[in-house]
C-alpha cells in the first residue's frame, strides 16, 4: 500500500511539471505557441497546422538587476483576449482591427525575482515582449539591459523570401544597404510554332528565345539647417535638402 502511495505521489509530481508548459493558440486555432521552462531556461515554439516553424527557441534577459536566462520556473500564466480597432497615418493601412489570444507568463528565477514575458498570438503573426518587476519597496525604478537570450530557430531546410542584400559599409560613401534599396531580377522567355495537340510549354516551340536581368537601386539623402540670430532680435533660418537617386543617368542623378 505504502508503495502504492509513493508511486501515485510520484506520478502527481511529474503531472505537476508537465503541466508547466504554457501553450498559447490563434484564434482560429492553427497558430500554437508552447513556453516551457525546461532545465530552468525559458524557450518557446511555434506550429502552424502542427508544423514546426520555430524549433525551441531561447527567452530571457541578462541585466544589473537579476540574470533572467537560467534557474527560471514557470509561476504563473494569465490568459485573455484582444479585440480591438485602431487607425494610423503613416502606415500602408490606415486601419487595422486586431484579434488575438494574450498570455502572460512570470518566470522566477534563483534569486525569486519575477520577469513576465507577454505572447499575444493572432491567426497570422506571434508577438511577445519583456516585462521586469519591481522589488521589495518599489525598487528598483530602472534596469540595464546587459544581454539578451532571445532566439529565433528555424527548422532545418527553411527557406525565405529574404531580399538579398550587399554587406555593410561599402559601396558609395560606405552607406550600403541603403535606405530603400531594391535587389530585382527577371526571367523571360516566348516561343512560337506549336505542334498539335498545343502543350503550351516553352520547350515545345519550334523557336524559343529567352533572357534574364537583374538591377539595384539606391536613393540617398542630405539635409542641413543653419540659423542665426542677430541682436536678440532677427532670427534667419536656412534649410537645404539635396536628393540623390541612382536610376537617374550620372549627371541628373542629384538635386537640391
Amino acid at each position: 500500500m505504502k508503495k502504492a502511495i509513493l508511486l501515485s505521489l510520484s506520478a502527481m509530481a511529474a503531472a505537476t511539471v508537465m503541466a508547466k508548459d504554457v501553450k498559447v493558440t490563434s484564434p482560429d486555432g492553427r497558430l500554437a505557441v508552447v513556453i516551457t521552462d525546461n532545465g530552468g531556461k525559458a524557450a518557446y515554439s511555434v506550429t502552424y497546422d502542427e508544423k514546426p516553424m520555430l524549433t525551441p527557441s531561447a527567452l530571457g534577459l541578462r541585466t544589473n538587476i537579476g540574470d533572467y536566462t537560467q534557474g527560471l520556473t514557470i509561476k504563473s500564466a494569465d490568459e485573455s483576449k484582444v479585440d480591438r480597432s485602431y487607425t494610423m497615418t503613416r502606415t500602408k493601412a490606415s486601419s487595422s482591427h486586431y484579434v488575438a489570444n494574450k498570455t502572460d507568463i512570470v518566470f522566477t528565477n534563483g534569486k525569486k525575482m519575477d520577469m513576465t514575458v507577454t505572447f499575444m498570438v493572432s491567426d497570422n503573426d506571434v508577438a511577445y515582449r519583456y516585462t521586469l518587476h519591481r522589488g521589495n519597496g518599489d525598487n528598483p525604478k530602472c534596469a540595464v539591459i546587459y544581454g539578451e537570450a532571445s532566439a529565433f530557430n528555424f527548422p532545418d531546410h527553411t527557406t525565405t523570401f529574404i531580399c538579398p542584400q550587399s554587406e555593410t559599409m561599402v559601396g558609395w560613401e560606405r552607406t550600403k544597404p541603403s535606405y530603400e534599396e531594391e535587389y530585382t531580377d527577371e526571367l523571360t522567355g516566348w516561343a512560337v510554332n506549336f505542334p498539335e495537340p498545343y502543350f503550351l510549354q516553352l520547350q515545345n516551340g519550334a523557336s524559343t528565345y529567352s533572357s534574364s536581368y537583374e538591377y539595384k537601386h539606391a536613393i540617398a539623402s542630405y539635409i542641413g539647417r543653419i540659423n542665426y540670430n542677430y541682436d536678440e532680435k532677427y532670427l534667419l533660418s536656412a534649410v537645404v535638402r539635396r536628393d540623390g537617386s541612382s536610376k537617374f543617368a550620372p549627371d541628373t542623378r542629384w538635386a537640391t
